[in-house]
Order: structure tokens, then C-alpha cells, then sequence
């Protein structure tokens, strides 16, 4: 009850905000009493509902492998496999376990001055 008084409402404010303006008195009731009546016909509703629903846009349904976010998604899961397979590759080859060349001047090193302290105990002992 309350919401169809709430409508009968906005509804007669709606119309007196279109013919309030209106100079000529006999016009403006003249006006008002047909706005009235046009909102209030079933048929008249029927038929702007009916136009309201032709006139809405119908989407298309896409192809989900043109959205930006899953050729993201999809380029990504691609560059993490390329990195796994190189990362497998480099695994099992030789040059994976080659030591640097400045980790085996440092062994060669440590291993001299052992040598070196060693012939020394030698000499002592």
C-alpha cells in the first residue's frame, strides 16, 4: 500500500514538473490529465516496456581465447614451461656441473698451501 502511494507520487511530481511551467492554466490541467492518463494505461505501458526490450543490446557471445586476461594468462603458462624445460636441459648436461674458473684457482691455491704445510710438518716432525 505504501509503495503504490510512494508511486502515485513520484509519478504526479514527474508531471507537475513538466507542466508547472506552462502559462496557459485551461492547457496545463488539459496536459496534466492526459500525462495521467497515459502513465496510468495498461496498454500504453505494455507497449514501452515491449519497445525498452527491442531496443536493448544483444551481446554476442565471444571467444574466450580473445580476452585479454587468458592470452595473458595462457603467454605466461607458455613462458614458464620454456623456463622449466631449459632449466631441465641445463641440469642434466656437463656444462651445468663445470666449476668456474675462479673457484678452481681458489681450490688450486688452498691445495698448494696444504702441500706447502704439510712438507713442512714433514720437515719439522
Amino acid at each position: 500500500m505504501e509503495d503504490d502511494v510512494k508511486m502515485m507520487h513520484q509519478v504526479a511530481t514527474r508531471i507537475e514538473s513538466h507542466v508547472s511551467r506552462m502559462r496557459n492554466k485551461d492547457q496545463q490541467a488539459f496536459i496534466h490529465s492526459k500525462m495521467e492518463s497515459i502513465v496510468s494505461n495498461i496498454e500504453v505501458n505494455g507497449k514501452v516496456k515491449q519497445v525498452e526490450k527491442e531496443t536493448k543490446r544483444i551481446f554476442k557471445k565471444r571467444n574466450a581465447e580473445c580476452c585479454a586476461s587468458f592470452r595473458a594468462k595462457k603467454l605466461k603458462e607458455e613462458r614458464d614451461e620454456k623456463r622449466n624445460q631449459t632449466a631441465e636441459v641445463v641440469q642434466k648436461s656437463e656444462y651445468g656441473n663445470l666449476i668456474t674458473t675462479h673457484k678452481k684457482a681458489v681450490a688450486e691455491k688452498l691445495l698448494q698451501q696444504d702441500q706447502s704445510s704439510f712438507s713442512d710438518a714433514q720437515i719439522d716432525g
